[in-house]
């Protein structure tokens, strides 16, 4: 139907879903919600900035641990698409 790497079939695929969600909706009644679950949820991401103690782990061990994860995706992701690169040009 669409090319799955395609812009085009996001816009489309989205607004069907859109459509379609917007339709339920429309018909769905009104669900009940439990308030004990959001504010257990609100604390959760909130407890950081509520904290009256420092950070366990200084900042600057924070961002090298970021950096370390991020340059070792990035490695590791660059490395599997150049190996694909030279498979597509290899003759077979």
């Amino acid at each position: 139907m669409f090319a799955p790497a395609a812009h085009g079939y996001a816009a489309a695929a989205g607004r069907y879903a859109g459509t379609k969600a917007a339709a339920y909706a429309s018909q769905a009644s009104r669900p009940a919600i439990s308030r004990e679950p959001i504010v257990r949820e609100k604390n959760r991401v909130y407890a950081p900035i509520k904290r009256k103690e420092s950070c366990p782990m200084p900042i600057g061990a924070i961002s090298r641990k970021i950096t370390k994860r991020t340059i070792e995706t990035t490695e590791a992701s660059t490395l599997h698409s150049e190996s694909r690169t030279e498979d597509r040009y290899r003759y077979h």
